[in-house]
């Protein structure tokens, strides 16, 4: 599925001023969520408080992971984060984290992206019409992207990367406002 994954957090015990305040302050760290009623399925379907949801299309999902984390912290890897019902299988943080194929889908639809994979073409020295000739695609499609008019598919975005050889993990130290150096410094570290 090419559908972009999405973080809910619940919050079915806060008030909806928490909820707002809640909002605000993610807002401040740039990261944009916005609220919906929840109903319960152990209560027949009756209001529930409320469930936070990321926005998908400004780049929160990339945000939300480079902050804390593109790997589960291994404090919390282990807790739960709920089962439904007597019997059922319990969840664990470390599931609900993006494997590489929800990375390309989060990454496709980042704002920014394409300044990423310009700042990486230019210091390999390969043009757009190369690029785009060893991905399949026009140079026009590669300038797009670039300037961020338009976002790559899942699957042309996973050809640029394999092609210029980044991987979503390494992503996590570039910021399109810096030069490629120092990003490339900084995942070393992350990194180690």
């Amino acid at each position: 599925s090419n559908r972009i994954p999405r973080i809910v957090f619940a919050t079915n015990c806060f008030t909806k001023e928490d909820v707002d305040f809640l909002i605000g302050k993610l807002k401040t760290l740039g990261l944009n969520f916005y609220s919906n009623a929840a109903t319960s399925g152990f209560n027949k379907g009756k209001a529930s408080g409320y469930v936070l949801i990321s926005k998908t299309e400004d780049g929160t999902l990339f945000r939300f992971f480079k902050l804390i984390g593109l790997k589960c912290p291994e404090e919390i890897e282990s807790c739960t984060t709920g089962s439904k019902g007597r019997g059922s299988i319990k969840h664990y943080f470390k599931n609900k984290w993006p494997a590489e194929d929800d990375w390309l889908r989060i990454l496709s639809n980042t704002k920014g992206i394409g300044k990423i994979i310009k700042q990486k073409r230019t210091s390999l020295g390969i043009s757009q019409g190369e690029l785009a000739k060893r991905v399949g695609c026009g140079r026009n499609t590669i300038k797009r992207v670039e300037r961020g008019v338009r976002f790559a598919s899942v699957e042309l975005l996973s050809k640029i990367l394999n092609t210029i050889d980044l991987n979503p993990s390494e992503l996590s130290g570039f910021s399109a406002e810096r030069p490629l150096e120092k990003d490339l410094n900084t995942t070393n570290a992350i990194i180690g």
